[in-house]
């Protein structure tokens, strides 16, 4: 066994190899080559990225909210539950038996108009 591994160290060259001109440019570009191009969504995994979008998305939500929550008295439309809780209460009394109360309730929704 040391005989032969004495042959093999004799095999060896006294200068390391060198590679040609050119071989670490080759084997470089055959990597980018075969690299899988990098997803859409990879961006948003940064943790930087991904913060500043969260912090963004709430600033929207906020502004959003607050121009809904200051627009809000304009859509209301028609007369407010305590007006009309108002009209009812100097409307004369009426006498008062279930029937009467759905005849006179069954008016009322029927005049209401929205």
């Amino acid at each position: 066994m040391k005989e032969m591994s004495a042959l093999f160290a004799s095999l060896r060259s006294p200068d390391a190899p060198q590679p040609s001109p050119g071989f670490y440019a080759r084997v470089a570009s055959r990597i980018e080559e075969q690299r899988p191009p990098e997803p859409f969504w990879a961006a948003l995994l940064e943790p930087v990225f991904g913060r500043r979008l969260a912090l963004a998305s709430l600033l929207l939500l906020a502004t959003l909210g607050t121009l809904l929550m200051s627009r809000e008295t304009e859509y209301m439309a028609g007369p407010s539950p305590e007006m009309i809780l108002a009209v009812e209460r100097d409307a004369t009394p009426l006498q008062s038996t279930p029937l009467i109360d759905r005849d006179q309730m069954l008016l009322t929704l029927a005049s209401h108009k929205q």
